[in-house]
């Protein structure tokens, strides 16, 4: 239903025109927020192709600076590289220090000097990293817009139910077709056991429910990260024509 939609308005030669011209003015940091099976990674996906922005997967980053950094001792970067190594081995969480350190260092490198536009499906789970990546986006004067994708708990289950999996990649597919599409060869997509799926479903749910005020709060109170509220029980479809209306807007409703 996604594809059909993104088609159509991608046919209408007025619409396709009207993004054309505004995407300059577009936000140079995208975030959404979300419970799991809001559509947080679709939306982010949807937009990534749309208007090549780029992706910035945390986990990515994490990876990428400990591989960068990790077979030179004398590498000044060498013992935190080290340690963020080691803790994705332990599957531990990134320290607060290094995990801003990374991350911030993306950001701000990417938006300031290669003018690159953002679409992240997080804007920090823990209040603290909120914190700080409000305060980052405000203290460089980065424009950025959070989604927030609210979304009840028995309708994330019903989603979450219908993914598909390519073993040993984290990443959920929509269908069996779509995941077959990136499983190496002779290995089929797998959908994770109920009981699994559920019980982290709820503990995430909870995390979600715990901390979502505070967090839209904190963007909110800053006054300059624009925050849309936007029903995930919608369809995708639906939801990325909101999203597009309130990207190609951005700025009149900013200045």
């Amino acid at each position: 239903m996604v594809e059909t939609t993104i088609q159509n308005l991608n046919s209408n030669t007025d619409s396709k025109q009207n993004i054309k011209q505004n995407i300059e003015n577009f936000p140079e940091v995208i975030m959404f927020y979300g419970p799991p099976g809001s559509g947080k990674g679709t939306q982010s996906s949807l937009l990534k192709e749309k208007f090549g922005f780029r992706f910035l997967d945390w986990g990515h980053e994490f990876r990428h600076f400990a591989n960068a950094h990790i077979t030179d001792k004398n590498d000044p970067e060498y013992w935190r590289a080290k340690r963020v190594q080691e803790y994705m081995t332990e599957n531990l969480p990134i320290q607060t220090e290094d995990l801003e350190y990374i991350i911030g260092q993306a950001i701000t490198d990417g938006v300031l000097n290669h003018k690159e536009c953002f679409v992240m499906d997080k804007c920090g789970v823990k209040i603290g990293e909120s914190k700080w990546l409000s305060a980052l986006l405000l203290a460089n004067q980065i424009p950025s817009i959070l989604f927030h994708l609210p979304l009840n708990l028995e309708d994330a289950i019903s989603r979450i139910s219908n993914r598909y999996h390519v073993p040993s990649d984290k990443k959920p597919y929509n269908s069996y077709d779509e995941a077959l599409k990136h499983c190496p060869e002779g290995v089929v997509p797998i959908k994770r056991k109920d009981e699994d799926r559920q019980s982290t479903m709820v503990r995430y749910d909870t995390l979600y429910r715990i901390h979502h005020l505070e967090i839209l709060e904190i963007y909110r109170q800053t006054n300059f990260t624009k925050v849309v509220d936007i029903d995930a029980s919608l369809s995708p479809a639906q939801v990325h024509e909101i999203i597009l209306s309130e990207l190609e807007n951005f700025r009149k409703v900013q200045n």
